[in-house]
């Protein structure tokens, strides 16, 4: 059903497909489709953010790092990876759809907040910071803006390389820059 909705949402765009058409594609009543997902726009992100999927994951700390450093690592990898698959058509072709379709960009930004949520929650048992709703939402805003700007070139097809390791290399310079805000503002309101 997903592989049928998401073929249908390529070759008819987001706008123009119904879910009778998600339905009739996957040989399933339109029943089915909901029993399974609670929107078209549910079925359109379906299986489509693993970086929000990465973020409910706890952080895992390699041998000598410590928990902050491997936020950062994996908000930089969750990001990186988002902005490489990029370069499949298909996944180029659903960015170009989010950013054209408000319905689509409202709902990106509900899987944002819940991704915003699980990072929080992982952080407060990590013990990484005392402000972690605020620390992921300034992690998840940050790392969001960096990865749309890179979006929207990918789409009007003036990325380049060069901008992508840039990319790579400013961006856990920032998010060590909110760890260290939000570790100072805690420090602070215990003296």
């Amino acid at each position: 059903m997903v592989t049928a909705a998401q073929r249908l949402f390529h070759e008819q765009g987001f706008d123009r497909t119904t879910i009778e058409d998600v339905a009739r594609a996957a040989d399933v009543a339109v029943q089915t489709v909901f029993n399974h997902v609670a929107s078209k726009e549910e079925l359109f992100f379906a299986d489509r953010v693993p970086f929000a999927q990465a973020l409910s994951l706890p952080p895992q700390p390699r041998p000598g790092e410590t928990c902050a450093a491997a936020v950062v690592r994996m908000l930089t990898a969750a990001t990186m990876g988002y902005l490489a698959s990029l370069e499949d058509p298909q996944l180029r072709d659903m960015a170009a759809q989010v950013e054209a379709v408000p319905a689509l960009t409202r709902y990106e930004r509900t899987v944002h907040t819940r991704a915003e949520h699980d990072l929080a929650a992982n952080l407060a048992a990590a013990g990484v910071v005392s402000h972690p709703r605020w620390t992921a939402a300034l992690l998840l805003s940050t790392t969001r803006v960096f990865a749309h700007e890179h979006r929207q070139r990918v789409i009007a097809g003036t990325e380049t390389v060069e901008s992508l390791a840039r990319l790579e290399a400013e961006l856990p310079h920032h998010l060590q820059l909110v760890l260290e805000l939000t570790a100072r503002e805690a420090r602070a309101q215990l003296v």
